[in-house]
């Protein structure tokens, strides 16, 4: 049988007091789970906003009344422990954990069922876990912006080299045979670095030179198919983009940092031969040689993938 992994559940506005409090080189007690204490509910306002405290009637007891305090918390009449609760609030001046902005205007509002509340709670004291503040309402400064201290230059990105399309009739893709020749019909000429970033090229000789640079916009990918005529909708009639691609390749974040207009790339990472894939859509439908014919750039097929 397999075992279940339970994940463990994080609050990021706890962990952001936390980092806090390290940084600044305090501590702050953290109520995270319901209390076997009855707890009273307070709404007091701060900066004309209302916060929700927390007040363990034992210690509400112990502050008040040492004789009051050894009675059972459920024999003591609800109006008095708010009473009590009132009269304590009114005559202590309390202020938020870590802004240390003063709450006013305390309403007791009445005992309050524990699994009602949204922990964590922050006590209002550094050391003594007595009134509690909701963690919601307390407002932890940001800290600075760190840098880690890994290197992230030769970090690679994938660079997609699209050299253009040529638009052919799906029985011509099926007639298609090694050692054809398919003409690059239209260019585009641009490279797509982890989909987000695009430049425009140009080729001289075998070397490919930027032209410019720019945002990728992913609504700019067409539809791979397209109907000849509505009226004839068989398989022979659909006319398919062909996609010349060259190898895909990496690129690191410092060479990506140095590019520029009229920067230049190799055509081909190695050898004297540019191989190019024919994809339509996602797959890969054939591979070749880049080549020339006349004045125009074509491949020449030199394996065909039969099953897609």
């Amino acid at each position: 049988m397999m075992s279940s992994l339970t994940l463990r559940e994080v609050s990021t506005r706890e962990e952001s007091l936390k980092r806090y409090a390290q940084a600044a080189g305090k501590s702050y007690l953290t109520l995270t789970s319901p209390p076997q204490q009855t707890l009273i509910h307070i709404a007091a306002t701060l900066n004309d906003r209302v916060v929700n405290l927390y007040c363990d009637v034992d210690n509400l007891l112990r502050h008040c009344s040492a004789g009051v305090e050894a009675l059972p918390v459920e024999i003591i009449d609800k109006t008095l422990l708010v009473g009590l609760a009132r009269r304590y609030f009114f005559s202590h001046q309390l202020s938020m954990p870590v802004s240390l902005q003063p709450v006013r205007d305390f309403t007791v509002q009445e005992i309050v069922d524990n699994r009602q509340i949204a922990y964590p709670l922050v006590s209002m004291a550094p050391t003594e876990a007595f009134i509690w503040a909701g963690l919601t309402d307390i407002d932890v400064p940001a800290l600075p912006q760190k840098e880690n201290e890994a290197n992230w230059s030769n970090l690679e990105l994938q660079a997609q080299i699209i050299l253009g399309y040529t638009e052919i009739h799906y029985r011509d893709i099926v007639n298609l045979n090694c050692g054809d020749l398919l003409i690059l019909d239209i260019p585009t000429f641009n490279i797509i670095v982890a989909n987000k970033l695009i430049m425009e090229f140009v080729i001289e000789e075998d070397n490919m030179i930027v032209e410019s640079m720019d945002e990728y916009d992913t609504e700019r990918v067409e539809d791979n198919t397209t109907l000849i005529e509505a009226s004839h909708l068989a398989v022979d009639n659909l006319e398919l983009k062909v996609t010349f691609f060259l190898e895909e390749r990496s690129m690191t974040l410092a060479e990506l940092q140095n590019m520029q207009v009229n920067s230049r790339l190799p055509l081909h990472s190695d050898g004297s031969q540019v191989n190019v894939s024919l994809r339509v859509g996602k797959h890969v439908i054939a591979n070749g040689e880049l080549v020339r014919v006349d004045d125009k750039l074509a491949v020449e097929i030199h394996s065909i993938n039969g099953t897609v």
